[in-house]
C-alpha cells in the first residue's frame, strides 16, 4: 500500500492530490523451501580422526523479508570431508 500527498498550491491558497496505490503480484507461484545442516565426527582410539559436515539449500529458501525474487532459485548442495591418520 502506498499514500502519496502532493502540494500543488501556489501562493493563491490550499490545495493538494491525494493518491493510494496499491501494488499486487499475480499469479507468483512462490513454494517454501528448506534448509539443513549435518555434522560427523568419528575416531578410532588416536590413529584415524574423521570430520564430515553436509549442508543444503533448495529452491525458495530465504528469509521472511526477502522478496520471491531474491529468494533461492537453485538447491546448494556442500559437502566437506577432513580425515587424519596418525602412522607413528
Amino acid at each position: 500500500m502506498m499514500v502519496g500527498i502532493k502540494n500543488v498550491s501556489g501562493n493563491n491558497g490550499l490545495s493538494g492530490e491525494f493518491w493510494f496505490n496499491e501494488l499486487r503480484v499475480a499469479e507468483l507461484e512462490n513454494h517454501g523451501g528448506w534448509a539443513a545442516i549435518g555434522s560427523l565426527d568419528a575416531n578410532a582410539s588416536e590413529l584415524l580422526n574423521i570430520s564430515a559436515t553436509g549442508r543444503m539449500h533448495t529452491v525458495g529458501f530465504g528469509s521472511v523479508d526477502q522478496t520471491p525474487k531474491t529468494t533461492g532459485v537453485r538447491e546448494h548442495p556442500r559437502v566437506r570431508c577432513d580425515d587424519e591418520c596418525k602412522c607413528g
